[in-house]
């Protein structure tokens, strides 16, 4: 990759990060620009140096434009027309910007599988395009949070299942004699074998 490839794929994932951080007013296009135009600009003095970033007055498919080559694109409504209809206009935006970066505007949660699935089926090369990313609103990050409690809530069960499980076991074993000791102790063991080699097993 090249030193000017190099530079335009760090200022796209810049793009990107303040795409992600951006906090959606009533004036939309023209708070991104300037959120995007304060991110990429923090500290640089030099004119020459300064990433461009700018609205396209008159285009009704890229909102803010970054050096010329990053579009960040709009995306509205989740329907079944969806994914043909924004892989078209962005096949279109492809022909003039290396780089694409669509915000899901105003998402509805129940939409979430549809978007994913959308996000699945329209990717750069799909597209004609050096890189593509989809970002949705920050309010959608408690979710991600929900997310691992819930896997931490089924981790302690999973612990709490497994210690009465042997500890269960464990008093057979002490309780009985024979046969029935031989057998709870198989059990036992096939029990903590499949709790901790069935995890990886199912990957």
């Amino acid at each position: 990759m090249s030193g000017d490839a190099a530079g335009s794929r760090a200022t796209f994932d810049a793009v990107v990060d303040g795409v992600a951080a951006w906090q959606p007013d009533e004036a939309a296009t023209r708070g991104l620009c300037e959120h995007l135009d304060r991110r990429l600009n923090e500290g640089v003095e030099n004119v020459w140096e300064r990433e461009v970033v700018e609205r396209e007055p008159g285009s009704s498919e890229a909102e803010v434009v970054v050096n010329g080559e990053i579009a960040v694109v709009f995306a509205e409504a989740v329907g079944p027309a969806t994914v043909s209809r924004l892989r078209r206009s962005l096949s279109a935006l492809a022909r003039r910007y290396s780089y694409l970066v669509v915000y899901w505007r105003d998402p509805e949660r129940e939409d979430r599988g549809y978007r994913w699935s959308v996000e699945r089926s329209i990717s750069a090369r799909r597209v004609g395009t050096r890189g593509l990313t989809f970002v949705a609103p920050p309010d959608e990050a408690p979710s991600v949070a929900e997310g691992s409690r819930m896997l931490s809530w089924s981790t302690v069960a999973a612990g709490a299942t497994l210690l009465c499980a042997v500890s269960a076991s464990l008093w057979l074993v002490v309780g009985t004699t024979g046969l029935v000791q031989a057998l709870a102790a198989g059990a036992a063991g096939l029990f903590v074998w499949t709790l901790l080699v069935g995890p990886f097993v199912a990957r």
